[in-house]
């Protein structure tokens, strides 16, 4: 950090820090390898979600993983009832806004947008900029119009 001494470590306490970064290194390549196989092998449900949220909340750029994920909502939308399903999409919405910066991926509703800029940023699983706004416009009667939107977007890639 600025402004601060280098102070050097010694060689037990490298040590000990190799060690837990070896250790935290298997348990991610683990995760990884066991959502990888759940998904080849179609075992899409809750269990995977809470995996790839051990690995995101670590690495949220896995896009592949977020990818899984919507996946797995795809399956869980057939299978649960709407009430369920609402409960499921809104602690996901909580957990995306943990992993990335909210006013990043969806302008406050109603907040000014500076001239000549997007409405929606182009991130990588928001798709297309706009499709947000496009929702926005289509439906002005949802106040937190959030929980539907993210399966509107999964809907529509």
């Amino acid at each position: 950090m600025h402004g601060r001494l280098k102070v050097k470590t010694s060689e037990e306490q490298a040590e000990a820090k190799r060690l837990e970064r070896e250790q935290k290194l298997k348990l991610y390549r683990s995760a990884t390898q066991t959502v990888f196989q759940k998904r080849q092998a179609g075992e899409l449900d809750e269990s995977v979600l809470e995996l790839t949220s051990q690995i995101l909340g670590a690495n949220p750029d896995f896009a592949t993983l977020w990818n899984c994920r919507r996946e797995v909502f795809q399956r869980l939308e057939a299978q649960k009832s709407p009430e369920e399903l609402a409960a499921l999409v809104k602690a996901e919405l909580g957990f995306l806004e943990s992993c990335t910066s909210a006013c990043c991926l969806l302008p406050q509703a109603g907040a000014p947008q500076p001239a000549g800029q997007p409405t929606v940023p182009n991130s990588g699983h928001l798709g297309a900029p706009g499709r947000a706004a496009t929702f926005r416009q289509q439906h002005p009667h949802l106040r937190d119009p959030a929980p539907v939107l993210i399966l509107y977007l999964i809907r529509t890639e």
